[in-house]
């Protein structure tokens, strides 16, 4: 769920959507991830990343603070981290074994998929 931290009207309304998420959500499983947005505007900002930490508490969530105006590795963390934070929240405790399987499988297929993209910008893993 995203919102510009320039924008206090955004983190209202990624409240009420969050809040609708989880009382209507009655079936499977799902996870939710708080991100605010523009943190390259720091002049501009009107939401503190404490109050999208509180928001991302209240919504059982995790908060990221990005600015992909600062490149695409803010982005690329986020989206490892959003489906770790989903992957870890469909297992229970006696599955603790496979789950670091799977894990290790999903973050070695990421950077399979995703080293054209380093080579292009000269990075590398």
């Amino acid at each position: 769920m995203l919102f510009s931290i320039t924008d206090s009207s955004s983190l209202k309304e990624a409240e009420r959507l969050g809040q609708f998420i989880k009382t209507t959500k009655t079936s499977g499983e799902y996870s939710v991830v708080v991100v605010g947005t523009k943190r390259d505007l720091r002049e501009y900002r009107e939401i503190s990343e404490e109050e999208g930490i509180i928001l991302a508490n209240k919504l059982q969530a995790v908060y990221h603070d990005i600015s992909s105006a600062e490149g695409y590795t803010e982005a690329q963390q986020l989206f490892q981290d959003s489906i770790q934070v989903h992957l870890q929240s469909r297992f229970t405790d006696r599955d603790k074994q496979r789950r670091g399987l799977g894990l290790k499988k999903l973050k070695e297929g990421l950077r399979v998929r995703t080293k054209p993209l380093y080579r292009k910008r000269g990075m590398t893993f």
